[in-house]
């Protein structure tokens, strides 16, 4: 008698059924958000608009901004899951983020849309967990390594070598541990062994940097475009310092005003109108970033289907 192999349960039939009615939250969501910001865009008659240069440049490292994030998320998951189908699951869960408490149906359209009969609820939530801690030491190892190479005091210098101490989170079994004691207080927690692998883990570490940095990178070239009397060695710091900031505080859209508040208080030499009118910009040029995207994987995984029913 053949011994029966374990496997995740499957989804159950009502789950497509969930899965399509959150996308459609999420779209009607996310043209909320874009005219919130639209209309901030547009409530002073003096905004500032960076040419169509840097704006197509802007755009361009955005989408590789969303394209690595979304590889990170892929990776997480694990070998199981379809790459093409969890990548479109992020980017449809990212327009939500713009409106107020957008963090969170982000987070749960990310976890639901990509959940399958090949990937469990509690592992895509697990995954989910573990690019948040990813995330947090992304910024900080990255704002330590600006530090370190912009001109800043000695000071500066010497808390960003301590930066680097949070790659020490980076590890499945200190991970594996901290799961451990929070079962501990309830046992809807997944489980340890769920975790990504090790390699997976600095895999999507890397995917993770990357996507931060040509963030820091689109923001920064809105800017120099607005003001050409910043030094884009001191905007790439402060901005990855006030995005750490809003992406720890989850109920404001998209990290509003947290981030804006610390670029006008670390950029010196420019003024706080040419700052926020470039944040505003960015969110603009992301949310069109983010429609290409899904876009563009939405007929990508149409053609897949379309050549896989053709006669071979």
């Amino acid at each position: 008698m053949t011994e029966a192999v374990p496997h995740e349960p499957l989804e159950p039939a009502s789950g497509s059924v969930w899965r399509a009615r959150l996308r459609w939250l999420i779209l009607v969501s996310g043209l909320a958000g874009l005219a919130i910001i639209t209309r901030q865009a547009l409530s002073d008659d003096e905004t500032a608009i960076p040419g169509a240069a840097a704006s197509a440049a802007a755009l361009v490292l955005y989408g590789g901004a969303g394209v690595s994030a979304a590889r990170a998320w892929s990776v997480l998951l694990g070998p199981t899951v379809d790459p093409l189908e969890v990548r479109g699951a992020m980017y449809a869960s990212q327009l939500s983020k713009y409106v107020p408490g957008g963090g969170v149906l982000q987070a749960a359209g990310q976890v639901v849309l990509s959940t399958s009969d090949r990937l469990t609820v509690r592992r895509s939530a697990l995954a989910w967990a573990t690019s948040m801690v990813l995330t947090v030491v992304a910024g900080v190892l990255l704002l330590s390594g600006l530090a370190l190479l912009g001109g800043f005091g000695d000071d500066a210098r010497m808390v960003a070598v301590l930066g680097f101490a949070s790659l020490l989170l980076v590890n499945r079994g200190r991970l594996g541990w901290a799961l451990t004691q929070l079962r501990r207080l309830t046992a809807r927690i997944p489980e340890p062994d769920l975790l990504p692998e090790q390699r997976a883990l600095h895999i999507a570490l890397g995917w993770t940097i990357s996507s931060l940095l040509l963030s820091a990178a689109s923001y920064t070239t809105i800017l120099v475009d607005l003001d050409s009397a910043v030094r884009p060695v001191e905007v790439l710091p402060a901005f990855v310092a006030g995005w750490l900031a809003g992406f720890l505080l989850v109920p404001l859209p998209a990290g509003l005003g947290a981030r804006e508040a610390i670029l006008v208080a670390l950029i010196p030499g420019s003024t706080t109108g040419l700052v926020l009118a470039a944040s505003l910009s960015q969110r603009l040029i992301a949310f069109v970033a983010e429609l290409l995207l899904l876009a563009g994987n939405r007929l990508t995984r149409r053609r897949r289907r379309a050549a896989d029913l053709q006669p071979r």
